[in-house]
Formats: structure tokens, C-alpha cells, sequence
């Protein structure tokens, strides 16, 4: 986990803002990165479930925990607005595109040496295309997705991801008896938002700085923080309980599952209790 979400937990344990009555948790994906769910295995639903499941799990995971409480009920709506068949061209992949010279999401991977070893020398065994078309008509996960849980605790989730925007990142906003506190970490080309903000209803506004380092890794440091914790057996207290087990691994995914369930059905609500009995 990387400092800043940590600090929100340590506020909400303090009851800096009283009670959690909702949350509102935003996910930006811009061109490049939300582009890349679309050239992968991701675009299929059969493979990855949709990005509710598959990249949203997380987001809901680290809700529940700061929440410490158990989903109930899931409504959603989802679409594919942007990829896939919202295009007049495309193609299997971009080495084979003929449409390479008028296709902003033409990406070369032969000029990433790892991606070549990893992906492009390997097409032979197993016939994976790493650099597929955005736009394939068959892809069918969605691109837009609007998500509202309903916790045990009374406390309501309303999630949002969109993934072909021009700027990468999170806005979250938790509000509660006493105040509100917003987790704001994105940015694009020239612009940075990426602070705590605690504000009380008092009239008191003011930014919180991290308690302790960011750690060396990618996601912010959250990946080394995570090895360490599964795989250094480095003891330590844990007060803000990241340790998770299985039972809170089931209930982010099947957030993703019931929201899912939900965009099938037109925005109809799933109980949590109706998929699996935990």
C-alpha cells in the first residue's frame, strides 16, 4: 500500500471526519494506459471478466478496507462508448495495420526490446498479438462504468472509471459526520494533483502530508510494500490492518461480479449474499 491511502485509514481510525456516510471514488485511465486494457487479453469478457473485475477489484478492495465493512447490494450501468466497434478502421494488430499513418493508437512494440522477448518472439507458440487493434469489433468489455454499492453500515460507494481520457488517475472523496476527506493523485502533461485534503465542517481546510516514505517499486511503492508483507516475512504490527485474507479478496471481486450482473440487467440491484454465502 502506498503512503497516501494509509494516511486516509489512519485519519478514518482516528475519526477525524466522525462517520463514513459515503464515498465517491473516481478513476481516470487516459489514452495510453486505458487504451492498453483494449490491444490485451483484458478486451474480451470471457477472459478477464470486464475491468470491474479485473482492474476495479482493487479500487473496491482498498474501499472496503478503509471502510471496514461488508457490500450488501450493487447496482451499475456500463457501456463501450470509445473502442472496439466505435471506429470506422481497424485492423488484427499494429504491425499488420495498413491504416498505421491516421491511427493515433498506433503503437510500435518492436520498439520496446523487453516486449519483443517477452511477447513478439513467443507469437509462434501460443499466437498472442501484445500490440492488437483497439478496435476490434468482437471486443465487448466496457470502457465506461458507473458503479453504487450499498455497505452494512449504511455508508454508499459511488464508483466511476472511464478509460480514454487525457489525463491518468484517482479522485476519491470520503464524507462523513464531521468533514470530508478527498485522496487526489492525477495528473497529465503540465498539471498535478496529488494531495490529502482533510476539511472540517468547523470551516478548517488543510492538506495532510504522509506519515511515513514512499517505498522504491512501481504503483507508487504499493508493489514492494505488498512482496514485502507476502514474501519477506518481516514481522511488524499491523494497525491499520493490511494483512487481508481470503474472505475480503472474495468480496472485492464480487463487487466486480455483481456490478457485472447488474449492467446485464439494466442497472438492476444484486445482493452480494445472492452470488456466494461467505
Amino acid at each position: 500500500m502506498s503512503p497516501k491511502p494509509k494516511k486516509v485509514k489512519q485519519l478514518l481510525l482516528e475519526k477525524s471526519i466522525g462517520d463514513v456516510l459515503s464515498v465517491d471514488f473516481h478513476e481516470y485511465l487516459d489514452t495510453r494506459h486505458g487504451a492498453d486494457y483494449f490491444r490485451r487479453w483484458h478486451y474480451r469478457r470471457e477472459n478477464s471478466g470486464t475491468l470491474l473485475c479485473s482492474e476495479a477489484c482493487h479500487h473496491f478492495d482498498q474501499v472496503n478496507w478503509w471502510l471496514d465493512s461488508t457490500p450488501v447490494a450493487v447496482s451499475a450501468w456500463g457501456d463501450l462508448r470509445f473502442y472496439g466497434r466505435n471506429h470506422p478502421f481497424r485492423s488484427t494488430h499494429c504491425r499488420a495495420c495498413p491504416h498505421r499513418s491516421r491511427c493515433r493508437f498506433y503503437w510500435d512494440i518492436t520498439k520496446n526490446e523487453r516486449y519483443v522477448k517477452l511477447y513478439v518472439d513467443c507469437e509462434s507458440e501460443d499466437g498472442y498479438l501484445r500490440d492488437a487493434c483497439v478496435w476490434r469489433a468482437d471486443t465487448d468489455i466496457h470502457d465506461t462504468m458507473s458503479v453504487r454499492v450499498k455497505y452494512e453500515n449504511g455508508a454508499i460507494l459511488t464508483y466511476t472509471a472511464n478509460a480514454y481520457l487525457p489525463y491518468e488517475g484517482q479522485s476519491i472523496s470520503l464524507n462523513g459526520t464531521k468533514g470530508r476527506l478527498d485522496l487526489n493523485n492525477f495528473g497529465g502533461d503540465g498539471f498535478q494533483n496529488r494531495e490529502v485534503r482533510l476539511s472540517l465542517n468547523s470551516g478548517i481546510s488543510q492538506t495532510v502530508h504522509d506519515s511515513g516514505p514512499q517505498l522504491p517499486g512501481s504503483h507508487r511503492g504499493a508493489d514492494t510494500s505488498l512482496q514485502n508483507l507476502l514474501f519477506r516475512n518481516q514481522p511488524c504490527p499491523d494497525p491499520l490492518k493490511l494483512h487481508a485474507d481470503f474472505r475480503a479478496g472474495a468480496l472485492s471481486s464480487l463487487i466486480g461480479i455483481a456490478a457485472c450482473r447488474s449492467i446485464e440487467r439494466e442497472g438492476q440491484p444484486i445482493r452480494i449474499g445472492s452470488l456466494l454465502e461467505l
